[in-house]
């Protein structure tokens, strides 16, 4: 039997329809009114766009590149809005282009970016040493096309453009590369693909992979090729697991593709198993590829009898873009078979003398006469066809031509002078019922052997995992002792890469922390899943991996809400672009609980000095004078401020007398908010009596009657559509004034939870509202980068400033005698604005994110502290800087 005739395939398909010969080309514009794109985001906005608006403004991106560039790639910048990537992709073909989605945004010095010259490219922001070569707008998002100043790439544009795209690898074939793909590479895939999966216009496919990872691009061309929709969401929601996964499920999604590794990172089994593999689910295919597929029975396991789903894998390699093989898996079927080839595409296997096989185990390669893509500085003629690309992987090839995948070549390390395989100890673990997937590391520098697994139960208690640990411990003892690990670590989920990949690197790491095992309570576990959950790299910076300001206080709030500790340094060593490794230092050093500083602190402060100390600030606060003297008011906000009038008479307090022993603290009442509390609570009085209210990620805002006892006591709670992490601002009447996620500030009552007025903003509202000087305006800020000042009995907008492109998370601070209020932004700005028109007085910077509320001081100078430590003082008429000190 000739090696090649069983490891050749021919498309089935038939049609006598032309071949694309470019990638724009497999769209299917005959039904312009169908959805080609259907986008969500967090704040359950969708918007879709017709076939007929897609042409219309990919064919307006087409004539603006026509005109202007003769470049033959075109950079797309990561800060471009995913709605925009689809148009951006086709008009740069249909102008004889070829695009590069960037991984990061292109350098101010220069035109190299991931190994190509770019000289134009699109982005949201203008940037360093370009020209604005035009603004246009694409399904109303406002993008800029730029040209770097000085610059004259070498790849310039003449005649035909064979190239559809170029991509850098992610490395797991070995170093990174660039590579340039061409048309007739992709286009073969697309139609194998949609003759596979039977794909109609019915069909809904999500965008989820990574726009730097080349599966992006069969995702959206393969989709807009049978006339289906596109299932594209903002990057906010791809960071918010849950809501993504009902998204996906509320919005019919029949197609998904991904790894094996970001499909069980992103949601858990039980999440799987009740949304997308339930009874309800429209789900219908489900494409792993990437890595090794996992086992079978894990998949069948989750899935309802009921549900249609079905699974396949694929193989490939971007070096010969995109996919080389496919495989429908059923329970009983080889989680390592490769499957058939695809069209164009040819296998070989190799022995060690690279001599071709029929039989036995080989390291593959794949080839093909017309799928050529061109690697770093390769030039098409002097290419040999048929052209050949080592794949890295060791496959068995049986005798009825049948390849499975039987680990990387570069699996095969030597320990101890033997030579053992890493994937033959990750396939005996996985025999386990219990492991979920897992994976080897070997160390050369000192021998060691680590085996990570992750488990396909919820993990509620610490016994529960010291006996995981033990039965896998007990089977791996069946191997020899060659293959007897130093360490075992049950972790809940793999870190991956920005394509979806176990991220090696950092598993390197784990293996390197004092004590190897991790237990559930272990900081440096607990943060690396958190990490993990929000940032999908782990072998950079924070800030390269694609962190922000508010993902940085996400993680931060998680992980002290989780281990009961302050970290006060995280967040501005985040900002600073650490590396996980370096930022899991610091959280395993940081052992001290707050709570014991504060025990500790009243401990040697005697009752007396803490009275004094109160009172001190309790006299230091202006009075709130009020006509109505039966509606008394008490409440407190988040930094502590107090504002109070007749506090020692409401329900008989005597601020004289110590309350009891200093240090000493009993549970009096609860309330269940479902979710966590970011807020700090609101503490007013009202007809003599005092009340507590908080809102919660749930949702829910608890209020409730304190000092109250037997029939007296009293709470309510009132439930808003989404997240709650401002404090509640108390007007009369027991009417509540707070902002949401979902972008609106409502006034509501906090007894019946009817809805008094409530007003939209552009974005989540995270920061504190706070009343003007005569209590009839209110000031907050947004996540749109705009300051409101709306009247406060009916929420009619006075005025909305934005003073900086940055959200607003800190709360306000309103100055009486000079008419402002001041606040600062997520980009370090400090401004302060006039109460009366929001004209700004004047803006300063400081050089991170500011969360807190400033602070105004007895000298008349406001005091402002950003994430990093750094602690200014403006003046407060004019913002002359003071003085300025680092509390780090």
């Amino acid at each position: 039997m000739d090696p090649l005739e069983v490891k050749r395939y021919k498309s089935n398909d038939t049609s006598k329809s032309p071949s694309p010969k470019v990638l724009s080309d497999v769209i299917n514009w005959l039904k312009p009114a169908n959805i080609a794109i259907e986008y969500h985001d967090l704040l359950e906005n969708s918007i879709e766009i017709t076939y007929n608006a897609l042409y219309k403004v990919s064919k307006r991106i087409e004539r603006l590149l026509e005109d202007c560039c003769e470049s033959m790639f075109i950079g797309i910048s990561p800060d471009v809005p995913s709605i925009c990537i689809p148009a951006l992709m086709i008009g740069i073909n249909l102008s004889n282009n070829a695009f590069v989605c960037l991984q990061s945004v292109p350098l101010d010095t220069g035109v190299s970016n991931d190994g190509l010259e770019i000289e134009y490219f699109f982005a949201k922001k203008p940037m360093k040493n370009t020209n604005v070569i035009k603004e246009l707008h694409i399904h109303d998002e406002s993008l800029l096309f730029l040209k770097f100043r000085q610059c004259s790439p070498k790849s310039t544009l003449e005649g035909n453009n064979i190239y559809a795209y170029a991509v850098t690898t992610s490395g797991s074939t070995g170093d990174p590369v660039v590579v340039r793909v061409s048309h007739a590479s992709i286009i073969p895939n697309i139609a194998d693909l949609s003759r596979i999966f039977e794909l109609s216009s019915e069909d809904k496919v999500a965008q989820f992979i990574p726009l730097t990872f080349d599966p992006c691009v069969i995702e959206i061309f393969m989709t807009l090729s049978c006339g289906g929709t596109l299932f594209v969401t903002s990057s906010d929601m791809k960071n918010d697991p849950q809501k993504l996964l009902a998204s996906v499920l509320a919005s019919n999604v029949t197609i998904m593709q991904s790894t094996p590794s970001l499909l069980m990172h992103r949601w858990s089994f039980h999440d799987l198993k009740s949304t997308i593999f339930g009874e309800q689910s429209y789900l219908r295919i489900l494409v792993l590829g990437g890595e090794s597929f996992p086992s079978p029975g894990i998949l069948f396991n989750w899935k309802h009898s009921y549900n249609k789903c079905r699974f396949f894998n694929i193989y490939g390699i971007t070096e010969v873009s995109c996919w080389a093989s496919i495989n429908e898996i059923f329970p009983t079927s080889h989680p390592r078979d490769l499957g058939q080839i695809l069209s164009e595409t040819m296998f070989e296997v190799r022995n060690e003398n690279d001599t071709i096989i029929s039989e036995g185990e080989g390291q593959l390669y794949v080839g093909s006469n017309s799928r050529i893509c061109l690697i770093n500085t390769e030039k098409m003629e002097e290419m040999k066809l048929p052209v050949f690309r080592d794949t890295g992987d060791l496959v068995l090839l049986d005798k009825s031509g049948k390849i499975f995948l039987n680990g990387r070549k570069n699996r095969r390390v030597k320990r101890f002078g033997h030579r053992i395989n890493l994937q033959q100890l990750e396939n005996h673990v996985n025999q386990l019922d219990i492991v979920g997937n897992s994976h080897a590391i070997f160390l050369p520098k000192n021998q060691t052997l680590h085996i990570f697994f992750t488990s396909r139960h919820e993990i509620n208690e610490e016994s529960d995992d010291q006996k995981l640990t033990t039965d896998v411990l007990q089977h791996v003892k069946k191997l020899s002792s060659i293959y007897q690990p130093n360490k075992i670590h049950l972790i809940k989920s793999f870190p991956v890469t920005t394509n979806g990949k176990i991220c090696i690197d950092s598993l390197r790491r784990i293996c390197s922390i004092p004590g190897g095992k991790f237990d559930i309570a272990d900081n440096a576990k607990i943060f690396h899943a958190i990490w993990s959950n929000y940032v999908t790299t782990h072998d950079s910076g924070f800030v390269e991996s694609g962190g922000t300001s508010v993902i940085a206080l996400q993680i931060a709030n998680e992980m002290s809400e989780r281990t009961g500790n302050e970290y006060p340094e995280l967040i501005g060593r985040m900002l600073r672009n650490e590396t996980l490794e370096s930022c899991t230092v610091y959280v395993s050093q940081a052992k001290l609980n707050v709570m014991d500083k504060i025990v500790e602190s009243g401990k040697s402060e005697s009752s007396k000095e803490a009275l004094n100390s109160s009172k001190n600030i309790l006299n230091s606060v202006n009075t709130i004078q009020k006509s109505d003297e039966e509606n008394i008011w008490l409440w407190q906000k988040c930094r502590g401020k107090i504002i109070f009038n007749n506090f020692e008479d409401s329900e008989n307090i005597d601020i004289s007398k110590p309350p009891g022993k200093t240090g000493k603290f009993s549970r009096k009442k609860s309330c269940n908010l479902s979710k966590c509390v970011d807020a700090s609570p609101t503490i007013f009085c009202y007809g003599g009596k005092i009340y507590a209210t908080v809102g919660s990620h749930s949702g829910i805002i608890c209020t409730i009657r304190l000092r109250a006892e037997g029939s007296e006591e009293k709470s309510w709670t009132v439930q808003l559509p989404d997240r709650i992490e401002a404090s509640i601002l108390i007007e009369n009447y027991f009417r509540g004034i707070v902002g949401c996620y979902d972008g609106f500030l409502y006034c509501i009552d906090l007894t019946s939870g009817e809805i008094m007025w409530k007003l939209q903003t552009g974005d989540t509202i995270k920061c504190s509202a706070v009343f003007c000087s005569e209590r009839k305006n209110i000031f907050f800020g947004s996540y749109d980068h705009h300051v409101y000042c709306v009247l406060s009995k009916d929420g009619t907008t006075i005025w909305k400033a934005k003073p900086s492109n940055a959200s607003i998370s800190a709360t306000p601070i309103v100055h009486e005698t000079a008419n402002s209020v001041l606040l600062g932004t997520l980009d370090g700005t400090c401004v302060s604005l006039n109460q009366t028109t929001g004209k700004i007085l004047w803006i300063r910077h400081l050089k991170h994110p500011i969360f807190s509320a400033p602070v105004i001081s007895h000298n008349q100078s406001i005091i402002f502290c950003d994430v990093s430590g750094v602690v200014a003082a403006f003046d407060l008429k004019d913002g002359k800087q003071v003085r300025t000190m680092n509390s780090q």
